[in-house]
């Protein structure tokens, strides 16, 4: 029998096409190479460049015709290929001239050609494996060693069978999930030998854009250049451009390094670049913020920065604060005559609370400060440790050069009565009643332990005197 396709034997078979032709023409084309030589196996559709899909059917289809798909495949080059149906990825390919492709062979004996042993008759079986390796035609090769790389589909019409092989999987005559895909190149897109791709993806080292990793699809998310299976920053198209170890898409800084990320506040910025650092999100920020107000409690909420004894903490977060000052008297008196105003406070101070106060007074000073409700001052007093001495048996007393004081005189019980006295004042007005009582009053030593008591009980008031007692 004359193997051969003749020119007569195409035509009449031509109304056979349609019986095999799922879709003709249809080319998913990618933007990389489609250059490879021996058998190809997960080849990825997307790496196909110059290849035209020309013939698709599935592995129940028992009436292929080599004539069907030869005039339908026209082009210098042939590829067979197979994958489950649907697929984007075939599961085995191989390509070479048309005339290699489609040359007759003996029972058994392949014909090599780019790295392929195929074989071909067009009333028995044709396919291919890897060069080299004996094939075992039972009508379709039935030879396990190396099965991954073999392909075999049945071209015998009686009695009528479908495609055989695809890869490992055999006895697909039946099958629809599994299809049969033949691409078809006008010129040939070249081969790559081994050096030419070194990841053995099928994408020759010019055109593969991550050389030494296998990336079919050669997927570049951010447009850099790289693929994705090989650049370390796939998101980001600068590629860590503070080359701190954060990719950029993930960078809380993205042009300051900042290995470890750290953002005390957890909003957008991290600490390295964040103009306001504020964890307690009050509106003022911790020291070493830029743009906003330095916070005097940094780890909770007061955006009222509240502080009435003026030291750097405030009132939320002032756990150095002493109790044990019990004001019990405070008055405030208004001369018509310039800086000859007066105002005076006595009471108790429980030494327990404050066992060192004398000697650290002695060694710093000590203020005494009068605000109103409204948290504004009403009189304040400070001294130098040069204006204090001690008095009686533990007991202090500090002195100004209006003969202002501050006296803290040690009972016999333990604690000290303390009576201040401010001479020479200029109090801005009078204190009001009921708008300013109570006063709060507060004791500050050197060590900024601060010690606080509301100072006012009845109060009564004239023309020019406030009084208040306990």
């Amino acid at each position: 029998m004359n193997r051969s396709l003749d020119r007569s034997r195409i035509l009449r078979l031509r109304h056979r096409i349609l019986a095999g032709l799922l879709s003709v023409g249809a080319l998913a084309v990618p933007a990389t190479s489609g250059a490879f030589s021996g058998v190809a196996n997960d080849l990825h559709v997307t790496a196909l460049t110059g290849w035209t899909q020309c013939y698709l059917d599935t592995y129940d289809n028992t009436g292929l015709t080599t004539a069907g798909v030869l005039a339908a495949c026209t082009g210098d080059n042939l590829m067979l290929a197979c994958r489950p149906t649907g697929s984007g990825v075939l599961t085995v390919a191989a390509h070479a001239l048309s005339a290699d492709v489609t040359l007759p062979t003996l029972l058994n004996t392949p014909h090599d050609a780019n790295g392929v042993a195929w074989y071909f008759d067009d009333d028995f079986s044709w396919g291919f494996a890897a060069q080299g390796d004996a094939i075992n035609q039972n009508k379709c090769d039935v030879a396990s060693t190396n099965g991954g790389q073999r392909l075999c589909w049945h071209t015998q019409q009686a009695p009528a069978l479908g495609g055989y092989r695809c890869g490992t999987a055999v006895l697909l005559n039946s099958s629809p999930s599994f299809e049969r895909v033949v691409y078809q190149a006008a010129t040939d897109p070249g081969t790559c030998t081994p050096a030419d791709d070194g990841d053995n993806d099928g994408i020759c080292q010019i055109d593969d854009n991550c050389p030494a990793a296998i990336n079919h699809d050669q997927t570049d998310t951010d447009g850099d250049g790289q693929g994705d299976a090989c650049d370390p920053c796939a998101f980001d198209a600068d590629d860590d451009i503070d080359g701190d170890g954060v990719c950029g898409d993930v960078d809380n800084c993205v042009n300051v390094a900042n290995t470890d990320q750290a953002n005390a506040d957890g909003d957008a910025d991290g600490d390295a670049c964040d103009t306001c650092t504020d964890p307690d999100y009050d509106g003022y920020g911790d020291p070493g913020a830029t743009t906003c107000s330095l916070d005097n409690c940094p780890a909770i909420p007061n955006p009222g920065q509240a502080n009435l004894d003026g030291d750097a903490e405030g009132d939320v977060c002032d756990a150095s604060d002493a109790t044990g000052l019990a004001i019990t008297k405070i008055s405030f008196r208004k001369s018509s005559k310039p800086a000859s105003d007066v105002w005076n406070a006595s009471g108790t101070l429980d030494a327990s609370t404050s066992p060192t106060i004398a000697a650290d007074i002695l060694a710093g000073g000590v203020a005494f400060a009068v605000r109103n409700q409204a948290a504004a001052s009403v009189g304040a007093l400070s001294f130098a440790f040069t204006d204090c001495k001690a008095v009686g048996q533990g007991g202090v007393k500090c002195t100004d050069a209006n003969r202002s004081s501050v006296k803290l005189a040690k009972r016999s019980t333990g604690e000290f009565r303390i009576t201040v006295g401010a001479r020479k004042q200029t109090l801005a007005s009078l204190p009001t009643l009921p708008d300013d009582a109570p006063f709060l009053a507060t004791l500050t030593s050197p060590t900024s332990i601060d010690r606080n008591d509301s100072a006012g009980g009845t109060c009564t008031s004239t023309a020019n005197l406030l009084r208040c007692k306990e």
